[in-house]
């Protein structure tokens, strides 16, 4: 395997040292050479939530094995590397890089695409949607990893495409569109979401509109939301018929909160309609103090 020496490793950014050297250090020096992709050492196994995939590390070692072998002399190995390894629909496009590595080949740094948003049937997540652009990841991600995750209920009869590409699924476009709100939102009241879904009340899209969607807690407790911010929304409105931004739902959540702690007793929080209303688990309406509109 040569005689490499393992680099100095960057937090969260060396993961792999690759050797296409296929002769000893004592034999000569040639940069024309073909070399196979499929003699490599792994010198960092990328960190990720709940263990790296080992179906996707095998899946790297398949493509390794199957790539044609290629000179180090060559301009476009480092590119032809790169593109071979984009075929991996679980790699980051934008955090691989491949460099010369001389002698002992060449040098590939790389990090997995970072989920988001675990896609489920009912409670049952089946799938994960990348942070980078809400792409689908591939397989082998086990479903204890995707738990972890909030998890977006889709409508039955929603099909995914397959790994690598988006959703066209409103629910889902919609669904990832709001995490980002959604996921400040429990950090500043720390609140711990479990599930992004449509709305209890809102079983059917509004005709060329993104569905509205409730958040739900560990509790149980519904939080209806709406839609996101920079999503068209006629219907969030506040008692002036302004639209209800983003600050102003947190604002109407953290007024409920003071005077239900915890949510304890609550079944149901309305925070996109002009005036917010609160129902118990039997979807009776409970007081508030003040109107807040």
């Amino acid at each position: 395997m040569g005689c490499f020496t393992r680099p100095p490793l960057a937090v969260g950014a060396v993961l792999l040292s690759l050797m296409t050297l296929s002769f000893g250090c004592r034999d000569s020096f040639d940069t024309q050479q073909p070399r196979s992709l499929g003699n490599y050492e792994i010198h960092q196994v990328p960190e990720y939530p709940g263990g790296f995939p080992p179906a996707w590390a095998a899946e790297f070692h398949v493509a390794m094995q199957q790539a044609p072998p290629m000179s180090l002399g060559d301009d476009h190995a480092a590119a032809l590397i790169r593109d071979h390894l984009l075929r991996l629909k679980w790699i980051d496009p934008q955090r691989l890089a491949v460099e010369p590595a001389l002698p002992e080949g060449m040098r590939v740094y790389f990090q997995p695409l970072s989920p988001r948003l675990a896609v489920a049937h009912g409670d049952r997540p089946f799938a994960l949607l990348a942070e980078r652009n809400g792409a689908v990841l591939p397989d082998g991600i086990g479903e204890d990893t995707m738990h972890m995750f909030i998890r977006v209920s889709i409508d039955p009869g929603v099909e995914l495409p397959p790994a690598g590409q988006i959703s066209s699924d409103p629910l889902i476009q919609e669904a990832y569109r709001v995490w980002p709100e959604i996921a400040q939102i429990a950090l500043d009241l720390e609140l711990n979401v479990v599930a992004i879904q449509r709305k209890s009340t809102s079983l059917t899209n509004a005709k060329d509109m993104a569905p509205a969607l409730s958040f739900y807690l560990d509790t149980g407790v519904e939080v209806s939301w709406g839609r996101a911010r920079d999503t068209p929304d006629a219907f969030s409105t506040n008692a002036l018929g302004e639209k209800l931004t983003m600050l102003q739902k947190a604002t109407r959540l953290m007024a409920v909160l003071e005077e239900y702690p915890g949510l304890i007793g609550v079944g149901r929080v309305v925070l996109d309609m002009p005036i917010v209303r609160v129902f118990d688990p039997h979807e009776q309406p409970l007081p508030l103090q003040a109107q807040l509109r």
